[in-house]
């Protein structure tokens, strides 16, 4: 990926001298997130494309409606959960769930 002044102005499937290793996390405002909608179903319904990921809409299809931006994390930012026993260890609020 390519940055300028911390957002994202382009991406190279190919590689470059620089890289990322991107966690496939994302944020979106709601806003956002109505746009992102709209254009995943352009792309998958509507055009039946069926040759990208769901990120590739907003950074190559349509990465002049978006404002992308790359926040550092590291390993340890993330936790798994693979079922509701272990959400209910982390937030006691889902035990009623059990």
């Amino acid at each position: 990926m390519s940055i300028q002044d911390g957002m994202v102005i382009g991406c190279s499937r190919t590689g470059g001298s620089h890289g990322w290793q991107l966690y496939s996390i994302s944020r979106w405002n709601a806003a956002d997130g109505k746009r992102l909608r709209k254009h995943l179903e352009t792309e998958f319904e509507e055009k039946k494309n069926r040759q990208i990921y769901w990120d590739d809409v907003p950074m190559f299809c349509y990465p002049q409606e978006y404002r992308l931006g790359i926040r550092e994390m590291h390993s340890d930012d993330i936790v798994e959960v693979d079922n509701i026993t272990e959400l209910a260890k982390l937030d006691s609020s889902y035990r009623i769930y059990l």
